[in-house]
C-alpha cells in the first residue's frame, strides 16, 4: 500500500529488542513486583524473608558444601519473578540437592540403588552375614575382638563362604559398632513412639578404677513394658551436674535424638539408689530434672529400701539378731581365708551325710536373698560344721599334723555360739521371716515390676508375718519345742521367748512401714493397675475412679500435650473395665485357677486382646503410671554385666565401644535369632568410600619360573662379565 502513496515512508517493524526494551521499563517504572505465596505450593523449598524483602533457597542453604554460594537464591533475591524460580530449580546445585533430599525419605533399604546393589552383590552380603554373625556371637559372650581372625579361619575349614576380606580384629570392631547402632535405631524409633519414658541411674567403678554411671530407659506402649539399656558414661567427677549433663541428657541426644525439649515433654520418673547426689532436694539430679519437667516423680530403689528396712531391724531393737547375723560373717571368713579348713569342712560333711557347700558373705550385699543364702548353708551344713569345730578343738597347737593357736580360738568361738539354743532358734526363727522379704525382693527386681505392685506385696508380706505370731513358719516349727539335742548336737543355753519372736516380727513389721510406707502421693493412687487387687464383676463400676481421677489431675498438661483428651478418661476407663471382664471373667474371684490366671494377667496381654483404637486416651494413662519404675535393680545387673564384658585384660575399653558392647550383650537378640541385615545395611552406608567385601588382600608376588631362569642367566651374564674385565 505504501508504494502507491508518494514520498512516504512505511513505518519500521516492531523487533523483539523494541519489546524488550518497554518490558524492562514497564517493570522498572511502573510494575510493582511481590512474592506471591502461591508459589510455595509448587516450590515448598522457596522461603520469604519479611524484613530483607528477598527469597531464599532453604535446602540449599542447609547444604552449603554442594550449593553455589554465590547464587541469587542462598545469597538471597528481590526479583520476584517466576521465570527466576523456575531457573533455580533446573541448575546443577540445587537439581542435586533436591536429589539427595528425596532419596532421604525413602525407608531403609528401599531406595532403588540398595535394592540393586543387594541383587548385584548377593553373595557378598550373605558372606557379610556370615562375619556380622560371628562377630555379634563374641560380643554376646563376652568375647575380645582378637579372637575373631581364628573364629574366621575355623570357618573356612567347616566349608563356610565368608570371602577373603574384613577377617582381622579391627573388621570386628567396626562390624560391632554397626551391630550396636542397628540396636540402637530400635531403641531409637521405639522411644520416638513411646508418650512417655523415665530415666535409671547409678553409678559405680569399672575395672579400671574410674567413676563411670550406667543409665538406662524405662517406657510403655500400649501396656508393654521395656527396659533398655541407654549408655554407659566415665565422669571426671561423678557429682550432679555432670551426671545431669552429661551422663543423661547427653547420652538420651546422642543415642535417642532427644533434645532437652523432647526430654521435657516426655520425662515422667527417675530411679535410682537414693545416694545424696541423686535425690537432693536442692541441687541433687532429681531436682535439677525438675527444673526441665516439674512432675518428674523421683523413686528411690524399692529393692533397696527393703534391704534398708532389714538392716533397720538388725540394728535397732533385735541385737541378739544382729550377734548372730555378724556371727554368719565370722563363719564364712573362717573358711574363706583357710583351703585347709574349707578341705577339713568337706571331709566332715562326707561323714555327716551332708552336701557340701562353702559359706557364702552375708553382709556387704544389696538383695535380701544373700543373707537368707547365706543363713541357709549354714543350716544345711550344721552337724558337719559342729563336727569340724569340735575336730580342731583336738588338734595340737603347731606342728605338721597341728593348727595354729589363733584358728584354734576362733574354731572354739564359733563352736561355743552355734551350740547355743538361742542361736539356733533365732537363725531358723530368721530364714521364715527372710523367706518372705526374699519373695518380695526377688518380685521388685523384675524388670516390668510397677510401683501399682507395692501396695499389694507389703499387704501380702504383713500378713504372712503376722500369721508367724500364731502358726510357726516351717524353719521355726522343726526348733521350735527343741531343748538340749539337734541333729545329734548338744546344745546348751536358754532359747527364744515368745515375747522375742513377737518383737522380732513387729520390729521387721514397723520397719518395712518406715522405709516403704511413705511413697510419693502418685505411685499410692496406683494400685488399682494391679489386676490382682481388682473385686469381682458386680463391684466393678466404681473401682479405681478416685485413684484415677487424682493422677489425671496430677499430670493434666502432660496429658493434654499428648494430645489426650482427659475428659474422656473417665468414661474410657469404664467401658475398658467391662470390656476386660467380658475377656476374663474370672478376674476377681477367689478359687485357685481363678487366682492363677490373675497372676499370669499384664497389662500388655490384655491390651493386645482389645481393640485400643477405642481406649486411646486411657491407654496413654495406663502407659504413663507404667513407665514409672519400682527399682533401678536393672542398673545393678547392668553393673554385672560390665564386669562380664570389660576385664582386667580389656581395661583401655572406651566409653563409646563399652556401650555398644554393652547394649549387644544386655538387650540384643540372641543367637540363633540374629538377623545381620539391617547392620549390614547401615555399614553398606556408612562408608566414605564403597564397601569392597569381594576385594581380594595384597599377597606377595610370586615369581614364574620364567623370571626365575631369566634372572639366574642375567646372574650368570654378569658373573662372566665381571672375569672378563
Amino acid at each position: 500500500m505504501w508504494r502507491f502513496l508518494p514520498n512516504m515512508q512505511p513505518p519500521c517493524k516492531k523487533t523483539k529488542l523494541d519489546k524488550r526494551e518497554r518490558d524492562t521499563e514497564y517493570d522498572k517504572d511502573k510494575r510493582e513486583r511481590k512474592f506471591l505465596p502461591s508459589w510455595k505450593s509448587t516450590f515448598p523449598w522457596v522461603s520469604y524473608n519479611k524484613e530483607t524483602n528477598k527469597m531464599f533457597c532453604d535446602i540449599c542453604i542447609e547444604k552449603p558444601g554442594i550449593a553455589n554460594k554465590q547464587g541469587a537464591f542462598y545469597l538471597g533475591t528481590s526479583n520476584f519473578a517466576l521465570c527466576s524460580i523456575k531457573a533455580h530449580s533446573v541448575s546443577k546445585e540445587h537439581a542435586k540437592i533436591e536429589g539427595i533430599e528425596k532419596a532421604a525419605q525413602i525407608p531403609e533399604g528401599q531406595s532403588v540403588a540398595e535394592k540393586v546393589l543387594k541383587q548385584l552383590n548377593a553373595r557378598q552380603v550373605y558372606q557379610m552375614g556370615h562375619l556380622f554373625r560371628t562377630c555379634q556371637a563374641l560380643v554376646k559372650h563376652g568375647r575380645p575382638f582378637t579372637d575373631f581372625p581364628w573364629h574366621c579361619e575355623l570357618d573356612k575349614k567347616k566349608g563356610l563362604d565368608i570371602g577373603t576380606s574384613y577377617q582381622n580384629d579391627k573388621s570386628a570392631a567396626i562390624f560391632t559398632s554397626y551391630i550396636a547402632n542397628a540396636q540402637a535405631n530400635k531403641l531409637k524409633s521405639q522411644l520416638g513412639e513411646a508418650n512417655f519414658f523415665s530415666v535409671l541411674v547409678d553409678g559405680s567403678t569399672d575395672t579400671s578404677v574410674k567413676e563411670v554411671e550406667l543409665s538406662y530407659v524405662r517406657y510403655s506402649i500400649c501396656g508393654e513394658v521395656y527396659v533398655r539399656f541407654l549408655a554407659i558414661k566415665s565422669l571426671e567427677r561423678a557429682n550432679a551436674e555432670n551426671i545431669f549433663k552429661q551422663a543423661i541428657l547427653g547420652t538420651l541426644q546422642t543415642y535417642c535424638d532427644l533434645d532437652v525439649e523432647a526430654v521435657a515433654s516426655k520425662l515422667v520418673g527417675f530411679c535410682s539408689d537414693g545416694a545424696s547426689v541423686m535425690t537432693g532436694i536442692r541441687t541433687g539430679v532429681s531436682a535439677r530434672l525438675k527444673e526441665i519437667q516439674p512432675l518428674t516423680q523421683t523413686i528411690h530403689c524399692m529393692a533397696h529400701r527393703l534391704e534398708l528396712s532389714l538392716k533397720d531391724s538388725i540394728k535397732g531393737k533385735l541385737e541378739y539378731v544382729g550377734d548372730m547375723v555378724e556371727h554368719v560373717k565370722h563363719v564364712y571368713l573362717f573358711y574363706h581365708q583357710s583351703a585347709l579348713n574349707r578341705a577339713n569342712l568337706q571331709t566332715a560333711c562326707n561323714a555327716a551325710g551332708v552336701k557340701y557347700q562353702v559359706p557364702s558373705k552375708a553382709t556387704g550385699t544389696r538383695w535380701v536373698a544373700h543373707l537368707h543364702h547365706a543363713l541357709e548353708v549354714i543350716i544345711s551344713m550344721y552337724p558337719a560344721l559342729i563336727e569340724h569345730f569340735q575336730q580342731m578343738q583336738g588338734f595340737p597347737v603347731g606342728g605338721k599334723d597341728g593348727v595354729r593357736m589363733e584358728q584354734k580360738l576362733k574354731a572354739s568361738r564359733l563352736l561355743k555360739k552355734m551350740t547355743q539354743l538361742k542361736f539356733l532358734q533365732c537363725s531358723h526363727l530368721l530364714l521364715d521371716v527372710l523367706q518372705v522379704l526374699k519373695m518380695i525382693s526377688l518380685k521388685l527386681q523384675e524388670q516390668d515390676c510397677s510401683p501399682a505392685e507395692l501396695m499389694k506385696l507389703l499387704d501380702d508380706g504383713k500378713d504372712q508375718l503376722n500369721k508367724m505370731k500364731t502358726r510357726p513358719g516351717p524353719k521355726w516349727r522343726r526348733v521350735k519345742e527343741c531343748k538340749d539335742l539337734y541333729s545329734g548336737v548338744k546344745l546348751h543355753g536358754l532359747g527364744l521367748t515368745d515375747n522375742q519372736v513377737t518383737t522380732i516380727i513387729d520390729t521387721v513389721k514397723e520397719k518395712l512401714d518406715d522405709r516403704l510406707g511413705t511413697d510419693a502421693e502418685i505411685i499410692a493412687h496406683m494400685g488399682f493397675l494391679n489386676f490382682k487387687c481388682w473385686p469381682p464383676k458386680d463391684e466393678m463400676k466404681e473401682y479405681g475412679d478416685d485413684n484415677l481421677q487424682h493422677i489425671v489431675d496430677s499430670f493434666e498438661k502432660m496429658l493434654q500435650s499428648k494430645d489426650v483428651v482427659v475428659d474422656a478418661v473417665e468414661l474410657e476407663w469404664l467401658a475398658l473395665k467391662k470390656d476386660i471382664y467380658n475377656r476374663f471373667p474370672n478376674l476377681g474371684g477367689k478359687e485357685e485357677h481363678e487366682l492363677q490366671q490373675t497372676k499370669t494377667m499384664k497389662w500388655g496381654k490384655v491390651l493386645s486382646t482389645i481393640d485400643c483404637s477405642n481406649y486411646q486416651n486411657i491407654v496413654a494413662v495406663v502407659d504413663l503410671l507404667l513407665s514409672l519404675p519400682a527399682t533401678s535393680a536393672e542398673c545393678e545387673r547392668g553393673f554385672s554385666y560390665m564386669k562380664h564384658v570389660k576385664t582386667d585384660w580389656r581395661s583401655r575399653l572406651k566409653d563409646v565401644m563399652l556401650t555398644s558392647l554393652l547394649r549387644i550383650f544386655i538387650d540384643g537378640p540372641e543367637i540363633t535369632d540374629y538377623d545381620p541385615n539391617a547392620a549390614i545395611d547401615l555399614w553398606l552406608k556408612g562408608a566414605l568410600k564403597t564397601r569392597r567385601p569381594w576385594h581380594k588382600p595384597y599377597k606377595p608376588r610370586q615369581r614364574s619360573t620364567q623370571d626365575s631362569t631369566t634372572s639366574s642367566e642375567d646372574d650368570s651374564g654378569s658373573e662372566d662379565n665381571s672375569d672378563d674385565d
